[in-house]
């Protein structure tokens, strides 16, 4: 009796260390799994703030793009305006050139002709002056 004693004595004990043994398993395995779950958890979150500043990012590019493309439109227009008016400028000024080279030619040529004249009348009118004050003292 004693031996039956003993060894169901034993086979408790084996019982309770294998019962020991499996809940020692069993909290483990349930420790993995909780930091497992907290681990995807965690991983899904990174991803969808991953994400989010990636829209984000892809967003704002967009918008500056956008926004830059709308501004550097707006300067092509207004440099093309520029061009188009310097151009206009450009062929009034070309205009008035030729015109002043015209006037000025024939404004040279106008000038001399009455300088001439001019000085021509001031030497004719020194010589009479002349002839005049030195005339009567030929005639005595």
């Amino acid at each position: 009796m004693t031996f039956l004693f003993a060894t169901h004595d034993f086979n408790l004990k084996e019982r309770y260390t294998l019962k020991n043994s499996q809940a020692k398993d069993l909290f483990q395995l349930q420790t993995e799994l909780i930091d497992m779950k907290v681990a995807m958890v965690v991983s899904k979150a990174i991803d969808r703030a991953i994400t989010q500043l990636s829209d984000l990012l892809h967003n704002e590019i967009q918008g500056m793009r956008n926004e830059m493309n709308v501004r550097f439109s707006s300067i092509e227009d207004r440099l093309l305006s520029i061009d188009t008016h310097l151009s206009f400028i450009d062929h009034r000024l070309v205009a008035v050139e030729a015109k002043l080279k015209n006037v000025t030619h024939t404004e040279i040529r106008t000038r001399f002709l009455d300088y001439t004249c001019n000085a021509t009348l001031a030497i004719i009118g020194g010589a009479v002056m002349y002839a005049m004050i030195s005339l009567p003292a030929l005639i005595k």
